[in-house]
């Protein structure tokens, strides 16, 4: 990785470039910190922002190589406390958990919903600590309709059925939903 200087320190949910603007979004381990409704919040304001052909790049703990290494018996227990861990969150301070889990399969269907095209996915392991890298453009604007049909179907993926308890849950989790408007934006 190359030393650029970072252009903002800030909030991730309150930095509000103009629509088009900007050219690439980076981050390492932090989309694993918010809950459902949160990682959509920023993918919408993610597709907003970058322009068209706009690189976005994210790296979280890969939630199914963990996993294995965690349900395997072989594995000394300590390594597989260590993985909990990566998984989970450190938890020394409320922004030290983790509220969602990301695999390759997960980015490939997602990622295409809100207008981005994945490029690559790299894994690597840090002392059996297993992390993703998804690299992906962002190749279509979508209107304010698709991006909250993007939303909805993002959120009905978690639901377990459509009974009357999930169906509230949904509605909570849409409530927590802030729709942006859509701007045309530049070409790349």
């Amino acid at each position: 990785m190359d030393s650029k200087k970072v252009d903002l320190y800030q909030d991730i949910t309150t930095i509000d470039y103009p629509a088009g603007e900007v050219d690439e979004i980076r981050l390492h381990h932090v989309f694993e910190h918010f809950t459902y409704s949160g990682t959509l919040n920023l993918l919408q304001q993610w597709h907003r922002a970058l322009r068209l052909g706009g690189k976005l790049t994210i790296e979280t703990p890969d939630i199914k190589a963990c996993s294995q290494t965690i349900f395997n018996s072989s594995a000394p227990f300590d390594v597989r406390q260590r993985v909990m861990r990566h998984v989970y969150g450190s938890h020394e301070v409320y922004w030290a958990n983790h509220y969602d889990g990301w695999y390759e399969d997960k980015y490939r269907r997602i990622l295409p919903r809100f207008g981005f095209r994945v490029t690559s996915i790299d894994k690597t392991e840090y002392r059996r600590l297993s992390n993703i890298i998804v690299h992906a453009v962002r190749v279509k604007l979508l209107t304010k309709v698709e991006l909250l049909a993007a939303i909805t179907q993002t959120l009905q993926d978690y639901m377990v059925d459509h009974s009357a308890t999930e169906e509230k849950l949904f509605g909570i989790w849409m409530k927590e939903i802030d729709l942006k408007p859509v701007v045309p934006t530049r070409q790349s």
